[in-house]
């Protein structure tokens, strides 16, 4: 999707922590809020109950379906988003700024909210980070929450799902806007890492990475991982085409 190097426009938004415009790079998929969503197989590499790293690159639109639920952007829980579940990157409803959030079945769930409004309808980078002692929030490659980890996380079987995950609420859970390199990692990266990377496609074999789907196919139903994991996701929860299925469109991830 994207070439080696990084643009003038990415060292500008690396060194400034802000959204800016570039050139079509590649390829994203567009989620409609609706039912749209991205759905991977259960991995045992997946299954992460100790550090990871999780990031994306967004653009959303300046509100979403509802007010009153979050909406997510990658996430391995169960249906209904059970907060006793193993991980999930999400955005509030209400403020549109990221989540990063972890639960196990016996202390509960722990959540850390961002402060930045990601509505701008302009390209962001946001990365959830789960280490030893803490959880911690980064947009555009800047530091902006932290907190003390308090709670682990449960291992279960569900799939890893981008752009929302079922409920019998309807569409509260499904995230409206466009999404493009999604990662998953087994390791607690730093910001000097986060923002070292997040302008330029990754070689698919870098330590602790263990998903990337880096959605520059354009086409089909299947969304390649090029991680060592090879978890290729599907559009809707179907290989068949239908209405859960997000829109391959063009990319303006600011980077070569």
């Amino acid at each position: 999707m994207m070439k080696p190097g990084v643009s003038s426009l990415a060292l500008c938004a690396m060194l400034f922590g802000q959204p800016v415009a570039a050139a079509d790079t590649g390829h994203a998929l567009s989620f409609d809020g609706i039912d749209d969503v991205v759905e991977v197989p259960g991995e045992a590499a997946l299954d992460l109950t100790r550090n990871f790293t999780l990031e994306a690159w967004v653009k959303l639109p300046p509100t979403q379906d509802t007010f009153s639920a979050t909406s997510v952007i990658v996430a391995k829980t169960t249906d209904e988003l059970d907060w006793n579940g193993n991980y999930w990157l999400n955005i509030d409803n209400g403020s549109n700024v990221a989540i990063v959030g972890i639960g196990d079945q016996v202390a509960g769930s722990q959540f850390l909210y961002g402060t930045t409004n990601l509505g701008t309808s302009e390209w962001m980078h946001v990365a959830g980070v789960r280490s030893h002692t803490a959880l911690k929030i980064y947009v555009n490659g800047i530091l902006e929450a932290s907190t003390r980890r308090s709670v682990y996380q449960q291992a279960n079987d569900a799939p890893v799902r981008i752009g929302g995950t079922p409920t019998r609420y309807g569409s509260i859970l499904y995230l409206g806007g466009v999404v493009d390199e999604v990662r998953i990692w087994n390791i607690a990266r730093s910001a000097k890492d986060i923002r070292r990377t997040m302008h330029r496609s990754l070689e698919g074999t870098e330590e602790g990475l263990v998903g990337y789907w880096r959605m520059d196919k354009g086409r089909g139903q299947d969304v390649r991982d090029s991680s060592p994991t090879h978890a290729n996701g599907t559009l809707g929860t179907t290989s068949e085409r239908d209405s859960g299925d997000p829109l391959w469109v063009k990319s303006q991830v600011p980077a070569d």
